[in-house]
């Protein structure tokens, strides 16, 4: 697998990353001075340096259902504090997102709702992984301690873009 770090500007630039990170945060624990969240952003940083949209990636906890204290909603204010700009929330439901991401400017970030809240997830669903990488132009897994998951959004994604591993790998 080729690092992320290896790839020119000119492979990055007004491109749409779909960047899996970890952001299975303990509820109380704190988001900002978690590893795990402030490796994400120097990796969202990495990627817009050089123009990219990014969209991230992850699960929080083990819902049987969607489960308000387990959205990632709440990780947006986080993310737009660190990075200095406004973080939009999605939902993979929201049948424009794919239009809202490709007429989005460059360096825009999104944060998607929680993997888990989607059924197909956890069972590696091809289907799943089809929908979601529709909505960039490459995959980047920077989910060091979710690695070994063999789920939509870290296996079966990867049969539908370009992927590479982050810096965290």
């Amino acid at each position: 697998m080729q690092f992320i770090n290896d790839l020119s500007k000119k492979k990055l630039s007004n491109k749409t990353c779909l960047l899996r990170v970890d952001f299975n945060i303990e509820e109380g624990e704190s988001i900002e001075k978690s590893p795990r969240f402030i490796s994400a952003v120097s990796t969202i940083k990495f990627l817009n340096k050089y123009g990219t949209k990014v969209v991230v990636l992850s699960h929080r906890g083990r819902p049987q259902k969607k489960d308000g204290l387990l959205s990632l909603k709440s990780f947006t204010k986080n993310l737009s504090e660190a990075l200095k700009k406004q973080v939009y929330f999605a939902n993979l439901e929201d049948k424009d997102l794919k239009k809202k991401i490709q007429n989005s400017k460059p360096k825009t970030v999104f944060l998607l709702e929680n993997l888990r809240f989607y059924p197909g997830e956890d069972k590696n669903d091809k289907n799943l992984a089809k929908k979601i990488a529709g909505l960039g132009d490459f995959y980047v897994n920077d989910a060091f301690a979710f690695s070994h998951r063999k789920t939509a959004s870290m296996a079966a994604i990867t049969n539908f873009l370009p992927s590479y591993a982050g810096p965290n790998l």
